[in-house]
């Protein structure tokens, strides 16, 4: 085959499938669900490549939890 067809095959190749984004979705909400039995008001947010489903198969998953409810100091050990 042509050399456009051999990068196109293996871009789809890693590229994510419906079900492992759908999983890393489910990752995403059970970290919100463990952080809003922290702080009831917490949300987990994707971002990077899961965000823009531009990750290889063995990425990440880069997320940010966001509160209300915690301190200035308390947020600064939580980043540790």
């Amino acid at each position: 085959g042509s050399f456009n067809a051999e990068v196109n095959a293996y871009a789809d190749y890693i590229s994510p499938t419906k079900a492992e984004h759908a999983l890393r979705g489910l990752i995403v909400q059970e970290i919100e669900l463990a952080a809003k039995k922290l702080w009831p008001d917490a949300t987990a947010t994707a971002f990077g490549s899961y965000a823009t489903s531009l990750y290889l198969p063995t990425g990440d998953i880069d997320i940010v939890i966001q509160t209300d409810m915690v301190s200035t100091a308390n947020k600064n050990n939580a980043q540790r």
